[in-house]
């Protein structure tokens, strides 16, 4: 579903590099329009899919700050067993926080 909002830059096991979709993206257009943001959940489909993780549970989530169209973000990605913890950062600006359970 989200393949075609984000193009990878760079990406490791620890660190994943991508720079979003312009704003003429149906996403984009439909959230917000006028105002475009990456919705948070997509966020968490993002690094899933990317991981290709199917995701169970999401016991933390924190959303500091709105992405945008254009933007280029890193995910940085900690793994303590089954939890996933990702810290998602635009420049040196943390934005959001996660951490979810994948089968």
């Amino acid at each position: 579903m989200t393949a075609d909002i984000y193009q990878i830059i760079e990406a490791s096991e620890e660190r994943v590099e991508l720079k979003l979709a312009g704003e003429d993206h149906p996403l984009f257009k439909a959230h917000f329009p006028g105002n475009p943001i990456l919705p948070g959940f997509v966020q968490i489909e993002i690094i899933a899919g990317i991981r290709q993780d199917e995701v169970i549970r999401v016991p933390h989530s924190k959303f500091i700050s709105h992405l945008f169209p254009d933007d280029r973000i890193v995910y940085h990605i900690e793994q303590e067993g089954k939890i996933t913890k990702i810290k998602v950062t635009r420049g040196s600006k943390k934005v959001s926080e996660i951490r979810y359970e994948a089968r």
